[in-house]
């Protein structure tokens, strides 16, 4: 499968899902939305990177960048449509894991799965103290 950033985005606009079945397909997906997810995130106030291998889902990590940020379902939402054109109607949050993080699952294409992990905003709770 030779897949372009047009060939995804055609597809996201018909609100159609990229077909990626094999590790190597998914990596090659994966790598190719990577600056689009990056955008959408920060558009809602979001830095997002990737980690992990690429190759059966996409971890992705959110931090609140901005005092403005949106919440995590409208993050979540802009997201998954801004490569799948096709959002949940709800997103389920996980348990806290270490550091206050929270994380949810989401399809963007056959077989394709956003892993989302988001570090809290600790802009409330951050003193002088915390520096040292």
């Amino acid at each position: 499968m030779e897949l372009s950033l047009d060939d995804v985005m055609d597809l996201r606009s018909r609100e159609r899902f990229v077909r990626a079945e094999t590790p190597d397909e998914l990596e090659q997906y994966y790598r190719l939305i990577m600056p689009v997810l990056v955008k959408a995130g920060r558009e809602v106030g979001y830095c997002i990177a990737g980690f992990g291998s690429f190759r059966r889902d996409l971890d992705l990590i959110a931090a609140p960048w901005v005092a403005d940020h949106c919440d995590r379902d409208t993050l979540a939402r802009a997201l998954q449509s801004s490569v799948s054109g096709i959002v949940n109607e709800k997103y389920i949050w996980g348990h806290e894991k270490p550091c206050g993080r929270t994380g949810t699952v989401f399809a963007i294409g056959f077989h394709a799965v956003v892993d989302l992990q988001l570090m809290p905003d600790t802009s409330e709770f951050i003193t002088e103290s915390y520096w040292g």
